[in-house]
């Protein structure tokens, strides 16, 4: 045999292992909000026209975590904050999106302070 036809074959053999070696097993992890509860868990709540509104009370059994607060606040000036069972847990002067969220646990009550219409959403969870 010829040097020429091992190279060839050695070649044909090492492309082969790094085509099966790339090959990546499928992994299928949740990217959103669980959906055990038999029903959608999503939800969002509104309120906050007058400083110290309640505008939500997790009366449920399950977590719910707030991903997205909502401030109509129009100066853009003025901070509106969350409390949750009196705790401060978030303030600014405009919208955002949380990616890790904020926990609100059974019974536990989510109140607004500053007056501007606000609205929150995230999903239930275990």
């Amino acid at each position: 045999m010829d040097y020429r036809n091992l190279f060839g074959i050695a070649a044909i053999i090492l492309s082969g292992a790094v085509f099966v070696h790339s090959l990546k097993s499928a992994n299928a992890f949740p990217q959103g909000p669980n959906v055990s509860m038999g029903s959608n868990p999503i939800e969002s709540f509104y309120g906050c026209t007058i400083s110290g509104a309640t505008i939500f009370t997790n009366t449920s059994n399950y977590n719910f975590i707030i991903t997205d607060v909502t401030t109509q606040e129009p100066l853009q000036s003025n901070i509106s904050t969350l409390r949750i069972n009196g705790q401060n847990v978030f303030s600014s002067t405009h919208s955002t999106h949380f990616f890790s969220g904020i926990k609100v646990l059974p019974s536990d009550v989510v109140t607004c302070y500053g007056g501007y219409p606000t609205t929150i959403s995230g999903y239930y969870t275990h």
